[in-house]
């Protein structure tokens, strides 16, 4: 549901082969879609379609203070399915990060086929690689929580490795990268469905039931 701590959402639920994209979060932000990214009724894990990434592709939100997540609780998640998990080595799912930037956050498949949450100021950084193995083909729900200076991962509604404890990261003014990286250097090749940005509130506490 979207409740005014929903800062972006993108659902895919439309037509098969559609490249428009749609957030469906309290701002309504507007996306740009590059290379092959598209919806796919081949996968889905809630509606019609997912949203399917090639590896040249990628979509992307302009600099906004919604996705400035320093200073307080929120909860990124989404689900999803991998098609090659080792190629390449790293695999951007979500991002606010170049690789020149101490300020950033971001989601990736790393090369050991965990899922690995990053956030960093330039002084301290926060690195959550986890113990769940991702396999091609396997719908997954990942999520990163903050509730205060901690910060907790899920999948599939598990923790997935210890809480951390974690003081400002700062913020950047980049762009939020989903499928891809600000530069176009660890490419994603899969679906993802579901994406949600919250923004003041951490939507689990503990191990949850997810949604499906």
């Amino acid at each position: 549901d979207v409740d005014g701590y929903t800062k972006l959402l993108i659902h895919s639920d439309t037509s098969n082969g559609s490249t428009t994209f749609d957030d469906s979060g309290e701002t309504d932000h507007a996306i740009t879609a590059s290379g092959n990214v598209q919806h796919k009724t081949a996968q889905s894990k809630i509606g019609a379609t997912s949203m399917y990434f090639d590896g040249n592709d990628k979509l992307t939100i302009a600099d906004h203070a919604d996705l400035d997540l320093d200073g307080g609780d929120f909860t990124i998640d989404l689900w999803l399915n991998a098609n090659d998990v080792s190629s390449p080595s790293l695999q951007s799912v979500f991002a606010k990060w170049r690789v020149d930037t101490i300020a950033s956050y971001y989601l990736l498949i790393h090369p050991t086929a965990k899922l690995r949450w990053y956030l960093g100021n330039g002084t301290n950084t926060f690195t959550s690689v986890g113990s769940f193995t991702v396999e091609d083909g396997v719908w997954y729900h990942a999520a990163l929580t903050k509730v205060g200076d901690v910060f907790t991962s899920y999948v599939n509604g598990v923790q997935d490795g210890s809480t951390v404890t974690f003081s400002s990261f700062g913020d950047n003014n980049l762009p939020v990268t989903v499928g891809g990286d600000d530069a176009d250097s660890r490419p994603f090749y899969g679906y993802i469905d579901e994406l949600r940005v919250s923004k003041g509130i951490a939507r689990w506490t503990s191990n949850f039931t997810v949604y499906t």
